[in-house]
């Protein structure tokens, strides 16, 4: 089975990863969308709106990176998706004006501790896992030679990765 990200299996696929459609005919235009996008959203106050386009921007962008993707780019869908609950702007009116703001607050103690979560486990994990203890895991990473190679700088400058 070959890998295409770009080519939706049925039609939620194709509204969750829309922008994906017009990235193998027009590029150019997804990058000075996204670009856009994020520039508008911080010249504007970020707003429900913007916040759930850069989410959605970067789910698609995580579709089309899958083969490469880390935890690190996982954990930034996560926040983004939690993200969009933390604008209170537009703001709402009387009693939902409270709601928005418990719900603003809420998402910002949920990302503090999902990340307080990540930083614990992670260190946990170091402190308990022999390859940390004895220097094996800062040699393997010190020593990577597939994150930078001379053919994934090619074919990312040259646009060669595209499906």
């Amino acid at each position: 089975m070959v890998y295409a990200p770009v080519s939706p299996a049925n039609s939620w696929s194709k509204l969750l990863f829309a922008p994906l459609l017009i990235l193998p005919h027009y590029p150019n235009a997804f990058w000075i969308c996204f670009v856009l996008l994020l520039v508008t959203a911080l010249a504007i106050r970020l707003n429900y709106i913007t916040a759930f386009l850069i989410f959605w921007f970067s789910i698609s962008y995580s579709r089309l990176l899958f083969p490469v993707l880390n935890g690190s780019d996982l954990v930034l869908n996560l926040f983004l998706m939690i993200g969009v609950l933390i604008p209170v702007s537009p703001s709402w009116k009387g009693l939902a004006r409270d709601y928005q703001i418990y719900l603003s607050h809420y998402a910002v103690l949920l990302i503090r501790v999902e990340l307080a979560l990540i930083y614990f486990l992670s260190g946990f994990d170091k402190l308990i896992t022999e390859a940390w203890q004895n220097g094996a895991a800062i040699f393997s990473v010190v020593n990577l030679d597939f994150l930078l190679t001379r053919f994934l700088v090619f074919h990312w400058i040259s646009g060669n990765w595209l499906p």
